[in-house]
């Protein structure tokens, strides 16, 4: 019987080789337990790929069996689908006989109908809670339309305020989040533990893994092309995951230079297509300009400076500042020390110097100069 791939290089699904979120876990798990914990309400960012929905989806395997998880994203629907995911709880995880109208409340010998989400939820979250069950809300991929998402969360303040066992993890980039964080109808938020997701592991840690699940199915890997690897990754679960996945499936024994090579070109294109071109709808014209001006300066190196990068762009470096700011808050670029910028994500140079010209020209490249 052939061996399952143990990496997973999907996005959202758990994979079986999960590296370096042990710190976070402990942490939400702690909060599963302790209604005092500054944990119970968390707001994840990160950039793309670096494990925010895997993180939720590991909670659902290590949190209590009996635990409730209400799953979903942060779109127009959200109140509809968690309305629904309440009401198909009531029916998997209790008696059928606890099952209620959806949004009916009884008044003697009348029906009320409920109006708002808060109204039309409690009676369900009062069901769940029997015996002070744990109900756990994971809210992924927060976007810049926040209407629905403030509703929810003046609603989970009450129950919280009301003691009910609730529990909160939302997930997004980062300048997304800070659209919802700057909002005065759900000041409370601001109080939440707040956790970026940055890279994980150390390369040796990588590499060892590598080495050790490769090892199951047979296929040998050397210390030297392990660590290579490894260091490509820059910690970058995404990519932790598409190496991994790919010398599994790549159908021999022993991974020489040849083989490396092709799991380079394999991983670099699914970057270049899953993360990458996705970051081009998520910037502005001036922001794209400043990181490709980066890629050209960097030569063979990985740093450009913030000088440099002006004067290519015929601009002062404070007149930069804004877009120097969205790409560090964005997670694209870090600054590793004063005047100094590098990409975090790996192949991103590679990216802006050579894919960004071969994509479809429904951007007006016009306006970068």
């Amino acid at each position: 019987m052939a061996k399952v791939n143990p990496f997973s290089p999907n996005f959202g699904k758990l994979p079986n080789v999960f590296l370096g979120q042990e710190t976070l876990m402990r942490s939400l798990l702690d909060a599963a337990k302790n209604s005092n914990s500054p944990w119970r309400t968390t707001l994840l960012t990160g950039a793309r790929g670096t494990g925010k929905t895997a993180a939720m989806e590991e909670m659902r395997v290590k949190f209590p069996k009996n635990t409730v998880f209400v799953n979903t994203a942060a779109d127009d629907k959200l109140l509809d689908t968690m309305l629904d995911a309440l009401e198909l709880a009531t029916i998997s995880e209790l008696d059928v006989h606890l099952s209620v109208d959806l949004g009916v409340l009884k008044l003697g010998t009348q029906d009320k109908k409920l109006a708002t989400f808060y109204g039309k939820a409690t009676p369900i979250i009062q069901q769940l809670s029997v015996g002070n069950r744990l109900i756990v809300f994971t809210i992924d991929e927060v976007q810049t339309n926040v209407e629905t998402l403030i509703e929810f969360a003046k609603a989970y303040q009450l129950w919280v305020r009301d003691g009910y066992n609730v529990m909160l993890v939302m997930a997004g980039l980062s300048f997304y989040m800070d659209d919802l964080l700057n909002n005065k109808a759900v000041t409370f938020l601001r109080r939440s533990q707040q956790y970026k997701l940055r890279p994980v592991s150390t390369p040796k840690e990588i590499a060892a893994t590598y080495i050790t699940e490769l090892q199951k199915n047979g296929i040998t890997l050397s210390q030297q092309h392990a660590l290579y690897l490894a260091k490509e990754t820059r910690g970058y679960p995404y990519l932790i995951q598409l190496f991994g996945a790919k010398l599994w499936d790549l159908g021999v024994k022993v991974i020489d230079d040849e083989a490396i090579s092709a799991v380079e070109n394999y991983a670099k294109d699914m970057m270049f297509s899953n993360v990458h071109r996705l970051i081009l709808h998520e910037l502005s014209a001036q922001r794209l300009l400043y990181a490709q001006t980066m890629a050209k300066l960097m030569g063979d190196g990985d740093i450009a400076t913030t000088s440099a990068i002006a004067e290519s762009m015929g601009k002062t470096t404070s007149a930069l500042s804004q877009a120097r700011e969205a790409l560090l808050n964005f997670g694209l670029i870090a600054s590793p020390k004063r005047g100094e910028v590098m990409f975090t994500i790996p192949y991103t140079k590679e990216f802006f110097l050579g894919e960004l010209s071969e994509l479809h020209d429904d951007y007006d490249y016009t306006m970068w100069l």
